[in-house]
């Protein structure tokens, strides 16, 4: 909370600006349930950055075959990659589930690593 509350104070013309990143979840929930890889993640990126009045770093975050969002956190958590998305400074983010697959999407305005 801590930080949402930091990024509207500090960066209030970028917070507004953020993208709707449940839209982008969503499509992506879609997306996976036939392809399951990054692959329209890494097609999505480029398009979504032109579109949006600021520029940022969206990441995303998938898992299948999980049933609680508990376990699929504790999951990702083990794994570098999707441990340092989570702890990745984000502004907005969404996290959707379908059928035991599970995606996360997180934007924030500036690039982080």
């Amino acid at each position: 909370m801590k930080k949402i509350l930091l990024t509207l104070l500090l960066l209030p013309s970028l917070a507004y600006a953020a993208p709707d990143v449940c839209a982008i979840a969503d499509a992506r929930l879609k997306e996976v349930q036939h392809e399951w890889s990054h692959a329209g993640f890494y097609r999505m990126t480029p398009p979504l950055q032109q579109a949006t009045s600021t520029k940022g770093t969206y990441r995303e975050n998938l898992a299948r075959y999980f049933i609680k969002e508990s376990d699929v956190y504790a999951a990702w958590s083990k794994s570098e990659s999707h441990r340092k998305n989570l702890e990745a400074t984000s502004s907005a983010q969404c996290l959707r589930t379908v059928n035991s697959y599970w995606v996360l999407i997180t934007w924030s305005p500036y690039r982080t690593i």
